[in-house]
């Protein structure tokens, strides 16, 4: 199955298509035809809290990309460009020192690439 995106994946979904998918979870889990399943329905309710939980963290990471591309622009009109890379060999460091898998993709994040 190749197409023009050299990874052959599927884009992942817009929030709005994860809304409705949450809303049409937790309406299922209410529906009378579950309601002799509550193991099914339970499933169902805790499948629409992630996706909300899901939206609600990808909104956060979009605001902090946002705050950090402003914050970088700020740095290089003030500091210059050799500062800037200063502050960028520091995060690599602490990207090769910690061993937090979160914490170690949010860093990779903050230099804008991949490791």
């Amino acid at each position: 199955m190749a197409d023009n995106d050299p990874t052959n994946t599927s884009p992942s979904p817009q929030s709005t298509e994860l809304s409705g998918l949450a809303r049409r979870l937790n309406a299922r889990a209410e529906s009378v035809l579950l309601r002799d399943q509550p193991e099914q329905q339970n499933d169902l309710r805790q499948a629409a809290r992630f996706l909300d939980e899901l939206i609600r963290v990808r909104s956060e990471i979009a605001a902090a990309r946002t705050a950090l591309d402003a914050t970088i622009a700020a740095i290089k009109s003030v500091t210059g460009d050799d500062e800037l890379a200063l502050l960028r060999a520091g995060i690599q460091r602490a990207i090769e020192s910690t061993t937090d898998d979160g914490t170690r993709q949010l860093l990779i994040d903050l230099v804008g690439g991949a490791q």
